[in-house]
């Protein structure tokens, strides 16, 4: 493919009509301007001179449709001069980069720190001369910082519509999966809601089908490892003090009776899900609590029903917010941002790959412990 850059307003050439989306494609996880037309179940995309169709029947379940629904967004808008106080800490940007001349590439980044300086005038035009810290989250220097100007960031538009063709392609994707679900189920003579003992199942298929965002218009993710007194109150003040974002926090009040919580962080749109991700889960650095427990993202897209399951069952505290047993959050519990390189970045990594290879194994014994069942039941139904 071509390494031309194609996102409206880069420094290779403007995108011809029509490109009215970006797609970050699955070669090099950059974006590019893209056009889009849908005609019955098919999705023809065309960027940077490649061509590729999109069918419903593609994708075998709902992660890999939503990982090509996330490569779609409107197109990021380059700052004026004047207009670089937005950029502030944690902000989501598209960040440019050029390999060499005809290559110049865009990436996913946040802003890590501002170095604010007094900006010019040239034949009457402000020229900012600050220069922005960016921490990349796509691509080739993944978790690395660099130092940027103005020209070279793009800001993610926050909440803005997609191009109906691609928001129709998607909806009829998701129903034809969930269709699909159904009758694999109807099949195999389990009914839809309820299992043959007439007790919910907790297999993870059953939660699929239920998109959260779609749903409800908010989006969440699940936050694993937290101190027993770490409150809602306590962690939702601390984003909004390190992100600026409004969030609403759930954290279980039983899950792990001995020393670890659970918590729910719910955002009201996909980009506010993607600057909390990219902060909670940034290679650059960890969020730890005062004893240098990391927290640890375990679900990126966080399902309604299994939500909803633990609120009804008193799992997790239905405050939004309030403080939990225990009062408030302690000097001892605090919690902080560590930077790579430091001793307590290297210590908190080590244990958040210990608990996320525990994570792992347990979910896989009870993969297991749920395959057992089915063939014990369908042995008795036999």
């Amino acid at each position: 493919m071509s390494a031309t850059a194609a996102i409206p307003g880069g420094k290779s050439f403007s995108p011809p009509s029509g490109y009215n989306l970006e797609f970050r494609s699955l070669a090099d996880d950059a974006w590019y301007a893209a056009r889009v037309i849908l005609s019955g179940k098919k999705l023809a995309v065309k960027y940077d001179d490649l061509d590729f169709v999109l069918e419903p029947h593609r994708f075998s379940d709902l992660d890999e449709l939503r990982d090509y629904e996330s490569r779609f967004r409107s197109v990021s808008r380059r700052l004026q001069d004047s207009e670089c106080k937005k950029l502030c800490k944690r902000k989501a940007v598209c960040v440019s980069h050029s390999f060499h001349e005809n290559d110049n590439r865009f990436y996913d980044a946040t802003v890590d720190d501002v170095i604010a300086r007094e900006h010019s005038f040239s034949s009457g035009k402000e020229v900012c001369k600050c220069v922005f810290a960016v921490v990349w989250q796509k691509g080739p220097w993944n978790g690395y910082v660099w130092h940027k100007s103005i020209e070279d960031i793009r800001i993610v538009e926050s909440g803005s519509e997609l191009d109906p063709d691609v928001t129709r392609f998607f909806n009829m994707a998701r129903k034809e999966i969930a269709a699909s679900a159904s009758a694999s189920k109807a099949k195999n003579g389990v009914d839809n809601h309820q299992p043959a003992n007439g007790t919910r199942s907790v297999e993870e298929d059953d939660w699929e089908d239920a998109d959260f965002g779609r749903r409800n218009d908010r989006y969440a993710l699940l936050v694993d490892y937290l101190e027993k007194d770490i409150s809602s109150s306590a962690l939702k003040q601390f984003i909004h003090q390190e992100t600026s974002l409004g969030v609403e926090v759930h954290v279980s009040s039983r899950l792990f009776p001995e020393t670890l919580n659970k918590a729910v962080i719910v955002v009201e749109s996909e980009q506010q899900l993607d600057e909390l991700y990219n902060f909670l889960d940034c290679p650059a650095q960890i969020v730890v609590t005062g004893t240098g427990r990391p927290l640890v993202v375990t679900e990126k897209r966080f399902e309604f029903d299994t939500l909803a399951m633990m609120l009804m069952e008193g799992l997790i505290d239905m405050g939004r917010g309030s403080y939990m047993q225990g009062g408030g959050i302690g000097v001892k519990h605090g919690l902080k941002v560590v930077r790579k390189g430091s001793v307590e970045f290297e210590e908190a990594k080590e244990m958040k790959d210990l608990f996320v290879e525990f994570s792992h194994h347990q979910r896989g014994l009870l993969k297991k412990q749920v395959e057992k069942e089915k063939e014990i039941m369908e042995a008795g139904n036999a």
